[in-house]
């Protein structure tokens, strides 16, 4: 199973990106795709105590305390690939920090063709990480078809 999460205060976005990912989830795979959109922080909160892996995350960026709960959302999900959405009012110095790295950046306003090539993209990057991870970093479970990976660093016991 593929899994996403988004963080995005615009509803219209938040279902472009949902569809656009389920689109190239089906052109790629027989896989399920999880698609979890967040608009709001006490949902985001709760989220962040389950234990859950996460292949995708994307993250609306607008002010200094969502680097801060981005941050947190980092060190737990440091595997994922983290797509940003900000607008070009805000300065990359407040997001390009080590301890974020992300991996792509979406502008404001987000145009549905390009989203659709930068989702292109984004969705062979994790396919190619996916292909690349070997036995020894993953607990691979296969179940009807389905394929779930478990980091070891992620299983307690």
């Amino acid at each position: 199973m593929i899994s996403v999460l988004s963080f995005n205060k615009n509803l219209a976005e938040q279902q472009l990106l949902e569809s656009s990912c389920k689109d190239e989830a089906a052109l790629r795979t027989d896989d399920r795709l999880s698609f979890v959109g967040i608009t709001k922080w006490d949902k985001w909160e709760k989220l962040l105590d389950d234990d859950g892996l996460v292949d995708i995350i994307f993250f609306e960026i607008a002010n200094q305390s969502d680097v801060e709960r981005l941050k947190v959302l980092r060190s737990k999900e440091s595997a994922a690939l983290l797509v940003l959405l900000t607008t070009p009012q805000v300065s990359p110095t407040l997001y390009l920090k080590p301890k974020i790295a992300p991996d792509m950046l979406l502008l404001r306003p987000i145009i549905a063709d390009s989203l659709h090539s930068s989702i292109k993209e984004l969705f062979e990057e994790l396919f190619e990480r996916m292909e690349d991870n070997s036995a020894s970093q993953d607990f691979i479970l296969k179940d009807r078809g389905s394929i779930e990976r478990f980091p070891f660093s992620k299983i307690s016991y």
